[in-house]
């Protein structure tokens, strides 16, 4: 397993992730290439068709119901086990090269059980996580405590993904674990005393990609932020360049996280 020969800082663990993900990239271009595109070709197709758009967008509160809101939690969740089953067999990759210095050659696969492993558990946070993000803007029509409360479980959610990250590159690796309980305790255990580092790296490894997100959102609306809520009618054409635009960049997020994931268990686990 590949190591540190110091205690790794937040701006050292950040670079490695991102020159492996680049070195993952050029290694395995069928595979993270194939990835990167189809995330690319999914968002657009959520983004540019009409009735899907529509149940992915939040209900507006005066139009809270059983039907909109089963509606949108339904959309919600096809495009989270889409880009899932994007997601594992390319963060397994990453974990693979970065770890044992494995190359996985051709197209996506689910031919190990481990990559099966990771798109249960991503596709499980990534459904709870959307839950509690939308939770709260279904408990109140005022502006101010749907915002709090999304800052509330905005950062419950990452103090839940932060303690449970080891769980990824452990699957990947094989590392025994008797029980679900188990596994998740040894990834808490991990990660003591070294929460607010592994915190710290995972929002400054995600900034360039929201800074381009961000970056796509000011060229899509001619540079005035303002007219972005124009974005939610599918039709706009710059709708569809944004879609490609976030699902390239959410897949190449999983790169460089797994990347990040990787590298900080080669560090805990160095003994």
């Amino acid at each position: 397993m590949v190591g540190w020969d110091r205690r790794p800082t937040v701006l050292r663990l950040v670079g490695r992730a991102w020159w492996s993900a680049w070195d993952g990239l050029k290694a395995m271009p069928l595979l993270l290439g194939t990835v990167i595109v189809l995330g690319a070709v999914v968002q657009a197709f959520f983004f540019h068709t009409v009735p899907l758009n529509r149940a992915l967008d939040m209900p507006q509160v005066a139009a809270f119901g059983v039907s909109s809101l089963g509606l949108h939690f339904a959309a919600r969740l096809v495009s989270i086990l889409l880009l899932s089953a994007l997601a594992a067999p390319a963060a397994a990759a990453m974990y693979r090269f970065i770890l044992l210095g494995e190359v996985t050659r051709g197209l996506p696969s689910y031919g190990q059980a481990h990559t099966r492993q990771l798109f249960v558990w991503t596709a499980g946070l990534w459904a709870a996580y959307t839950v509690a993000h939308r939770f709260p803007l279904v408990l109140s029509s005022v502006m101010f405590t749907r915002r709090l409360s999304e800052l509330i479980m905005l950062a419950i959610s990452l103090v839940v993904i932060v303690q449970l990250s080891m769980v990824f590159p452990a699957i990947v690796l094989g590392a025994p674990a008797r029980s679900l309980e188990k596994r998740i305790d040894a990834s808490i255990r991990l990660m003591e005393g070294n929460f607010w580092r592994m915190a710290a790296a995972f929002v400054l490894a995600l900034i360039p990609l929201l800074a381009l997100h961000l970056l796509a959102l000011l060229i899509a609306t001619g540079g005035h932020l303002r007219l972005v809520r124009q974005m939610s009618d599918p039709a706009n054409p710059a709708r569809l360049a944004l879609g490609l635009t976030t699902g390239a960049t959410d897949m190449v997020a999983v790169l460089v996280v797994a990347s990040l994931l990787a590298w900080f268990y080669a560090w805990v686990r160095r003994d």
